[in-house]
Order: C-alpha cells, then sequence, then structure tokens
C-alpha cells in the first residue's frame, strides 16, 4: 500500500524542536554575567573560571568512571496481558532508494519472528527519484506499508508520530529503524526474547557500522558509548533510546506523550522521560544490525554536534533525571568545556599582557580545562585503539561547540546525516577553525607574555585539527571501499 498525500502533523506529538530565542533563565544568568564582569572585572572573570574548571573536573571523572555492567534484573512476575504485535517504523529523508530497499528487506525476512508489520514513512523528500523507487519496491509486498507526506514538522520525531498513528490497531510494541541499517533475519526474535526475559518496557541493541574496515578508529569511536555508556544503565533498568534498533512498549509510549522534537535527539528525550516515568529500560549487546557510516569527516562532526547540543539540551530540560548517575552519564558523554576553556586562556593572555589582576590564574584554570576535556577524550582509548583516540579528538570542538550553544540556550536545526555522495563535502568545520585560530592565537600571545602554560594550552587547541585529517582520511578510504562494493 502507497499513500504520498499532505497531511498535517499532530501538534502533541511533533512540535518543532528546540525553543525559540527569548528572555530565558539562560539568558538572564548571561546578562548577569556580564553585569558582574562589568563591576567586578577580572575577579568575575576568576571566580567564572574556577567554575568552569569546577564543572569540566566534575564531567571528566563521570565520563570516565568504571561502568558497572550487569544484567537487568527481570521483574517478579512479568505480565503480558496480550500477545506481543511489533510494528516496525522506518523514517526516511533523503536517503538513497537503494539503501532503503536493503534495509526493509531484512525486516521483511525476519525469521520465528512474532506478528509485525513494517511502515516506511518518507517526510518530505521533494526528489522523487529518491522516494518513488522506495514505494514501487514496496508496492504490493504483504506486510509493509510505504507513505509519503510532504509539510511534515518536527522532522525525524514528525514522521514517527505519523508512523505511531498509522499502525495496526492491535500493535503492542514499536520498533524504530534507521533508514540505512540492514538487521539480522533474528532481530525481532531476539528483541522479543529479551523483553520476555527481563519484563523491560524497551530495549535498544548497539548501533554498529557496516563494511566499517576502511574506517576501525571511527567505528571503534561511536561504539564506545554503548560499550561504556549504554551498557552502564542495564542493571537499573535506565539505558536510554539510541534511534535506531529500540524497541519500545506502545503502552509505555503513549503514557509519556510520544514522540516530540523538543530537542534534536528525540530519541534520548523520550528516553530520558520514560525513565522518569518509572519505565524500565534493558540493553541488549548484541550486535543484530549494521549501518552506513557519515561519508566525511564534515558530515560527522555535524552529526556529532546534533547528538551534543541534543543530549545537553535534554539534560537541561529535564534536570530531574539527576536522581540517577546513569541516565546523566548517557547524556552528558559527548559533552565538554573545551570552548570555555579556550575563552579563559585567550582572556588570561590578554589579561596578562595589559598588567590585569588574576590574568595567571585565569590562564592556569583555562588550560586545565582543556586538559582535563582532552584527558576525558583519549584515556579510554589509550590501551586499545590510537586510531580511535585520535578521531574521538578530532570531534572535540564540535560537541564543544554544542555544549556551549546549548547552555547559551541557543537553538539547532536538527540535520539528517547525508547518505548521497552528491553531498559530500570536504570542507574543515567552522568550529574546528574556531578552535585552530584560538590555539594558534593563544600561542602567539604566549610568545609575547612568555607563559608556557599558556603555549601549552594553545597546543591543545591545535591538536584537534592535526587529528581531523587522520579522520578524513579514514572516511575517505571508507568511500573508496564502498565504491567498490558497490560497482
Amino acid at each position: 500500500m502507497t499513500l504520498h498525500t499532505p497531511i498535517p502533523v499532530p501538534p502533541a506529538r511533533a512540535s518543532m524542536a528546540g525553543r525559540k530565542g527569548g528572555p530565558g533563565t539562560r539568558t538572564m544568568l548571561g546578562l548577569a554575567a556580564l553585569v558582574a564582569l562589568a563591576v567586578f572585572g577580572n575577579g568575575a572573570v576568576l571566580t567564572m573560571a574556577i567554575a568552569i574548571f569546577a564543572a569540566q573536573a566534575a564531567l571528566s571523572a563521570i565520563q570516565l568512571m568504571p561502568s558497572r555492567r550487569g544484567r537487568l534484573i527481570a521483574r517478579d512476575k512479568p505480565v503480558h496481558r496480550r500477545p506481543r504485535v511489533y510494528t516496525l517504523h522506518v523514517a526516511t529523508h533523503n536517503e538513497p532508494p537503494e539503501v532503503v530497499i536493503r534495509t526493509i528487506r531484512g525486516l521483511l525476512a525476519q525469521v520465528g519472528a512474532p506478528a509485525y508489520e513494517v511502515i516506511v514513512l518518507d517526510n518530505n523528500t521533494q526528489d522523487a527519484r529518491l522516494w518513488k523507487p522506495v514505494a514501487a519496491f514496496c508496492e504490493g509486498r504483504n506486510g509493509v506499508r510505504f507513505l509519503h507526506r510532504d509539510g511534515v514538522e518536527g522532522a525525524k520525531a514528525g514522521a514517527l508520530a505519523i508512523a505511531r498513528d498509522m499502525a495496526r490497531p492491535d500493535a503492542t510494541h514499536v520498533v524504530t529503524v534507521d533508514a540505512d541499517y540492514a538487521v539480522t533475519s533474528d532481530f525481532l526474535a531476539r528483541a522479543d526474547a529479551a523483553l520476555t526475559e527481563t519484563g523491560a518496557d524497551f530495549v535498544q541493541f548497539p548501533q554498529a557500522y557496516d563494511r566499517d574496515s576502511g574506517a576501525p578508529g571511527v567505528s571503534e569511536e561511536l561504539g564506545d558509548y554503548f560499550a561504556r555508556f549504554a551498557s552502564h544503565g542495564d542493571r537499573r533498568g535506565a539505558t536510554l533510546l539510541t534511534g535506531t534498533l529500540s524497541v519500545i512498549s506502545l503502552d509505555a509510549l503513549d503514557a509519556v506523550g510520544g514522540w516530540r522534537a523538543v530537542t534534536v535527539t528525540e530519541d534520548a528525550e523520550l528516553g530520558t522521560r520514560l525513565v522518569e516515568a518509572g519505565y524500565r529500560g534493558h540493553f541488549v549487546p548484541q550486535v543484530v544490525g549494521r549501518g552506513l557510516l557519515p561519508l566525511s569527516a564534515e558530515s560527522l562532526c555535524a552529526q556529532r554536534r546534533r547528538w551534543a547540543h541534543g543530549n545537553a539540551a535534554t539534560f537541561l530540560l529535564r534536570p530531574g533525571v539527576a536522581r540517577s548517575l546513569a541516565p546523566v552519564r548517557q547524556l552528558l558523554a559527548w559533552v565538554n568545556f573545551q570552548t570555555f576553556g579556550a575563552i579563559l586562556l585567550i582572556w588570561g593572555l590578554a589579561s596578562e599582557l595589559f598588567d590585569l589582576r588574576f590574568g595567571t590564574e585565569i590562564v592556569g584554570l583555562g588550560v586545565a580545562t582543556l586538559f582535563l576535556a582532552l584527558l576525558a577524550a583519549i584515556l579510554p582509548f589509550a590501551t586499545a585503539s590510537l586510531g580511535a583516540a585520535t578521531c574521538r579528538m578530532a570531534l572535540l570542538p564540535s560537541s564543544a561547540s554544542a555544549t556551549f550553544e546549548a547552555l547559551c540556550g541557543w537553538e539547532q536545526t536538527f540535520l539528517r546525516t547525508s547518505k548521497l555522495r552528491e553531498e559530500i563535502s570536504v570542507r574543515m568545520p567552522p568550529e574546528m577553525i574556531t578552535t585552530l585560530g584560538l590555539g594558534l592565537g593563544a600561542i602567539v600571545l604566549s610568545a609575547v607574555s612568555g607563559d608556557r602554560v599558556a603555549t601549552a594550552g594553545g597546543i591543545a587547541l591545535c591538536l584537534p585539527a592535526v587529528a581531523y585529517f587522520y579522520l578524513e582520511h579514514e572516511l575517505a578510504r571508507y568511500r573508496r571501499q564502498l565504491g567498490e562494493v558497490s560497482t
């Protein structure tokens, strides 16, 4: 069945991402900081520098703490009111049709699975050459429906909200699968077994990447989240969602208000609401599907900006989640204060040059903040993979700028990770250029002032730009490998 008519999005389930500018709490705090700076000068800056350093120290400790892994403790008597029926949702936008069709084939080839349906919802794709081949593939096939909708608001959350409304009436669980994920034939059977074994309200499988031998460092860096953070929340049932290979009870989904686009990581935000409402999530450490890596370093950086911004915004939007460390660790996995440290470093150097008070102290706190952020990023890979550590270093400025924007209350637009070769760009992202510029500026100013500590801070700011070339090298090799496979 194929539908392609415009439809308005239900506003309760698919609001626009982010909050528009206005006099909010963070804006007022920013104005208060400027007033304090004008009145108290470098004394106020020193106070802020101490607070930023302390925040980065606490953040690094949270990120580096050992993960306490363990199986989710099953409920005493899991209750199943009716047989499970699954509705599998694939949201697409400007995706290569051959990639989406591969995903649908895998979903239709499930072996030993309970009853299920597949809904493919293409939202806002203007080029009919991208969505019509998928519609043609789905036409007449049992168990799959394709819908093309224009005017969808709320990006992926809006598309998933529409798919939820289209689900078969007897469905009990929704499964979200990204458009580029080829799942194993036993994916749904494993998910059903995990729900039966644990009585969990939702389960999350790890994201893995297809034909990734060309970029092992990138793949390992991305997999670190599941190895250290997602698994940590399992015993307490506080594993959050990551958007693909997620299986959620519809009763739980509807009870917490469904999909919302209040941040650019609608999956983590929903997971936070589920955990806060007392629903339990289970992480299943089994690879049941593999997707495509971003095709360029710039695209990977944009993806990381979205993840860091969305998760930080979710944490600020729902501070009640801080009652449990497990979801906090997941939300703050990529957050860092490198941007704040760079600002402190430059400010302190300028203060030294103009013989202002506390310049040296501000420089020291800025450099310490930079090194704490750097160590938290690379130490987990110190004895495992130099390539993964280099890739993580290259992504630091993207995470840092997203953290800065989220704390300032600045909105970020949802940007999908492109899988189209014609959209590949090898430009260095703006945040990388800015960080490199600040690092070089700090080295020059430190040469004038003779502050060797500041020189070390400038070098630390330049390192991600060097690592970025390695990141691009790995993804260029990955692109070549994909080209060889497709020819």
